[in-house]
């Protein structure tokens, strides 16, 4: 008896919306708007492949572990000071691992300083 008022409470606030708001917010929001779900970034996904593993490729860019590489996932980027080096192991470009840097400007960069140091 105890345990059938408990189920039918729960059933009767859901039903009233006093709590469903509170309790299913957050999935609500999911599904409602599913910006919310962070962007994949499938050149990175291409690298980590590549490597076989997080580790691995934290191993070999010479990081701390693969929470590393995992941060990188969480943002969908790999930082910047990061993108040539992995780009040298993998083939992915850096245009793609990281859009938020110009990079058109850094590869003409190193060729305009090149040319004015001969």
């Amino acid at each position: 008896m105890f345990m059938a008022r408990i189920v039918f409470a729960r059933f009767s606030c859901v039903i009233t919306g006093i709590s469903s708001n509170a309790r299913f917010s957050g999935i609500k929001s999911l599904i409602m708007n599913p910006s919310h779900i962070p962007a994949v970034n499938a050149a990175l996904e291409r690298a980590i492949a590549k490597f076989g593993s997080l580790s691995a490729m934290a191993r070999a860019l010479n990081l701390s572990g693969y929470q590393v590489i995992q941060e990188w996932r969480r943002q969908s980027r790999v930082p910047a000071e990061h993108c040539p080096e992995v780009e040298k192991a993998t083939g992915e470009r850096c245009e793609e691992l990281n859009s938020k840097v110009d990079w058109a400007f850094v590869r003409n960069s190193g060729v305009r300083e090149a040319r004015e140091a001969a």
